[in-house]
């Protein structure tokens, strides 16, 4: 039963980090005053019915499948598909003042640093 169990859970933890592979619409790692690169910005599109869902997620630290720290903003933005995505939400630019995300004003997402930060 444990077996059973410990396959069970490596397989999700696999298949996880491989399914969002897919939906990747740019990764970015921003230094902070714990370490180099201690934060990585994911932003995906998930495929809706009629639109591409843009979400965020910041990891802090690099981690271990078994040990992850992040921080899901959940939706910031929509687009209409995936190359509209990655054009209009695909820029990524870190700052003393936080996470400027998005190449068009309509589009463009701030992160205060204070919020990304706020996990300690």
């Amino acid at each position: 039963m444990v077996i059973f169990f410990l396959i069970s859970y490596m397989m999700h933890v696999f298949y996880a980090g491989y399914s969002n592979t897919f939906n990747v619409i740019a990764v970015s790692w921003g230094d902070s005053k714990y370490g180099n690169a201690f934060y990585g910005a994911y932003l995906y599109g998930t495929p809706k019915k009629d639109h591409i869902s843009v979400s965020l997620t910041i990891h802090i630290g690099r981690g271990t499948p078994f040990m992850n720290y992040k921080y899901d903003l959940g939706e910031i933005g929509t687009a209409k598909n995936m190359v509209e995505a990655v054009k209009s939400w695909g820029t990524m630019t870190w700052s003393e003042q936080g996470l400027s995300i998005g190449s068009e004003q309509s589009t463009a997402y701030f992160l205060e640093r204070s919020k990304i930060e706020s996990h300690r």
